[in-house]
């Protein structure tokens, strides 16, 4: 990632769908796509890729930079957004724009590259992600969701921060 964060060093692999998701490997580099959640990073045309990275209070871990600099811009004092949960009802979520315009690069075993730009960061309970619509909508052309554990001032929060990005033609 480049841009208002830097993440440098970040390897990847997929990882299975299985609840809950915990990606496995060395958590100062590693981050994983889900396969059997989205699309994996070759066919990103056709859906959202979902990449997970850990982020934690008590050591710098790979996606730490882009969930601290996230969660220090939100303010938990003022009112949650709401928007559409599955089942009906909603689910509570703050949003920042401090990471928007940023570059998502990811290069594969080959050296093919594809870039996102960042247009939406938001932090969601742990418990409610799953029922984020948005956040879900596995068929959303184009799209990376990068998705980290909340972390503030050496604690780790129980959100998790949820980063969006477009795929660059």
């Amino acid at each position: 990632m480049h841009g208002a964060v830097e993440i440098t060093g970040a390897t990847y692999d997929s990882m299975p769908y299985v609840l809950p998701l915990n990606p496995a490997g060395p958590q100062q580099t590693m981050v994983r796509w889900v396969d059997g959640w989205g699309v994996s990073p070759q066919n990103a045309k056709e859906g959202t890729v979902y990449i997970l990275g850990h982020a934690w209070g008590q050591a710098p871990l790979v996606f730490n930079p882009f969930s601290e600099k996230a969660t220090y811009d939100i303010d938990f004092n003022k009112p949650a957004e709401k928007v559409p949960a599955y089942g009906g009802g909603t689910v509570a979520r703050y949003s920042t724009p401090i990471l928007n315009g940023s570059s998502i690069i990811m290069k594969d075993a080959e050296g093919h590259s594809r870039e996102w730009v960042v247009d939406k960061t938001w932090l969601v309970n742990k418990t409610e992600a799953i029922n984020d619509v948005e956040l879900n909508d596995e068929a959303d052309r184009g799209r990376i969701i990068l998705i980290a554990c909340a972390v503030r001032d050496n604690r780790d929060l129980e959100y998790n921060v949820i980063v969006s990005g477009r795929l660059k033609p």
